[in-house]
């Protein structure tokens, strides 16, 4: 941030991708063939301000994906991503957990002097998960928790004038989005999956009058939904999560 500025940059970094994510599960309850692929991306972003260093979720690396029989392109390291910023994974101060999914949580404990800060909630449930959804987890999921410095917060929270998280469950218990004042105005990060295309849904999509969709992964689809809406009606800036187009290259916003 320059001196005297007035707003946070957000560099989105991109550690590795999904080449065949279903596009079905991007429109919950709408028709789309499962046999569609697309291609996700999964990323950190580095938030950069005045003195804390901000790190959005520590994310996951190819080799997770490939193990799992997932076709995945490595991008780069997490670490190799913060060198081309200048910084190490010591440096940073916070890393935000959007949502304790493994795929943004897999590389948390590589930074052993952030604090992560985590709704109560999405602990919880992470630390005790629900019967049906610990049988998709990855069998060493528990160890990506453990020696973790949480920072529990409940509901939305401001850090300072510039950076806020708001609470945005659904699809997870505890989601939570990530507010920043930029340049450009309000750049939220989104705190559950989803790509560009649900916020403007394919056209046969529309006509039916759906403004944007809802992804069929969720723990409480009117939560999600609403979550969804709140972004939509709150951000100058959508950043969604998991979207490869726009954001595949280091480019700072704001």
């Amino acid at each position: 941030m320059m001196p005297g500025s007035n707003h946070y940059s957000i560099y989105p970094l991109p550690l590795c991708t999904n080449e065949s994510f279903p596009r079905a599960h991007l429109h919950w309850m709408l028709p789309m063939s499962s046999e569609e692929r697309v291609r996700d991306c999964h990323y950190v972003w580095y938030i950069e301000g005045p003195s804390a260093k901000y790190l959005v979720d520590a994310g996951i690396q190819a080799e997770r994906f490939i193990a799992k029989n997932v076709k995945s392109v490595h991008i780069q390291t997490v670490d190799e991503a913060l060198n081309k910023l200048g910084l190490e994974v010591g440096d940073i101060d916070y890393v935000i957990v959007t949502h304790a999914h493994h795929d943004h949580i897999a590389n948390l404990r590589q930074f052993p002097k952030a604090k992560a800060i985590i709704q109560r909630v999405e602990l919880e449930e992470a630390q005790n998960p629900f019967p049906y959804a610990k049988l998709r987890l990855p069998p060493d999921y528990p160890e990506l928790l453990k020696g973790v410095r949480w920072e529990i917060i409940e509901g939305d929270t401001q850090i300072d004038d510039n950076l806020e998280l708001i609470f945005t469950p659904g699809h997870s218990a505890g989601g939570q989005s990530v507010a920043v004042k930029t340049a450009q105005g309000k750049a939220i990060i989104t705190g559950f999956c989803c790509m560009q295309e649900n916020f403007d849904p394919p056209a046969e999509f529309k006509k039916r009058g759906y403004a944007f969709t809802i992804g069929s992964s969720h723990v409480n689809p009117v939560a999600l939904y609403e979550s969804t809406q709140r972004v939509i009606e709150t951000a100058d800036v959508i950043i969604p999560c998991h979207e490869y187009n726009n954001l595949k290259d280091v480019t700072k916003i704001g």
